[in-house]
């Protein structure tokens, strides 16, 4: 229900960067907490493409970017995305986000992660 009712947040509250932050925060510690179960309700519920256009909408804004780096990452992880993650540029998005925030160490470490998992 959480995953649910954040994606629900975040597509009615595009355009708040806050919201956005905080619903990739709150889908971030979703799948840390438990990766093998809630990455794939998370794909099936359309969680990366929100993601994704919450990284383009607010480019400028470290925490989201690093929150949602992060979610890319798990969803990285958890193989058979490749084409799902393509279709989003998510590849494209992490990388304007290391030219973006050059000086946020934690961003930039999640970031190559990410990328280096998507190879």
């Amino acid at each position: 229900q959480a995953l649910t009712l954040t994606l629900q947040s975040m597509v009615e509250h595009i355009d708040k960067p806050l919201v956005q932050e905080y619903g990739c925060g709150t889908l971030w510690n979703l799948l840390m907490t438990n990766a093998p179960v809630m990455r794939p309700k998370l794909v099936e519920e359309g969680g990366l493409p929100t993601v994704c256009a919450a990284l383009r909408s607010f480019p400028t804004v470290t925490g989201l970017q690093l929150n949602g780096a992060a979610v890319i990452k798990e969803v990285a992880e958890g193989g058979k995305t490749a084409q799902l993650l393509e279709n989003n540029k998510a590849r494209e998005l992490l990388e304007a986000a290391t030219q973006n925030h050059p000086y946020n160490h934690d961003l930039l470490a999640i970031c190559e992660h990410a990328l280096s998992t998507m190879i």
